[in-house]
């Protein structure tokens, strides 16, 4: 009983030894299995609250922007665009869209609209006046009674 080790024969050792290599190739595909499963919730869970923040943000986004993006996309400009100091045709007819539906739609004052749109207050409210008579539009709270 020479080889005999910890109250084991050779052959018990080896089978063990067997049972335990077994073992951890088995364990060792599930550990690598679970592994992925779990990087994979990991992805999910990221791309679930990256689209829970992409809701909130849009929804806490001020009213002012939503109103400058609707503009932008109906006039097919982007909103970076209204917002430089390009004068193109097209471009300008859609910014004074923007000041009079800022000016209607909301409780902003000229001068507010113009920290927004980085523009001074006269030029909202020339804005304003322009759309009102390109569109045929009674211009709001009597701005066509003010000095021109």
């Amino acid at each position: 009983m020479a080889y005999m080790t910890n109250g084991m024969s050779e052959a018990g050792r080896r089978i063990h030894q067997a049972g335990l290599a077994f073992q951890s190739k088995v364990g060792g595909t599930h550990r690598r299995l679970r592994q992925q499963a779990e990087a994979i919730e990991r992805e999910q869970r990221a791309a679930r609250l990256e689209e829970e923040a992409r809701a909130r943000r849009e929804e806490l986004q001020p009213r002012w922007k939503k109103i400058v993006n609707e503009v932008a996309k109906k006039h097919d400009i982007p909103f970076r665009v209204i917002m430089s100091d390009r004068r193109s045709y097209n471009i300008v007819r859609a910014r004074q869209e923007c000041y009079w539906q800022l000016y209607t739609e909301t409780t902003m004052s000229m001068p507010l609209i113009g920290r927004v749109t980085n523009r001074h207050h006269t030029s909202i409210l020339h804005g304003i006046r322009r759309h009102c008579e390109k569109h045929g539009l009674g211009c709001p709270m009597g701005l066509s009674e003010w000095r021109k």
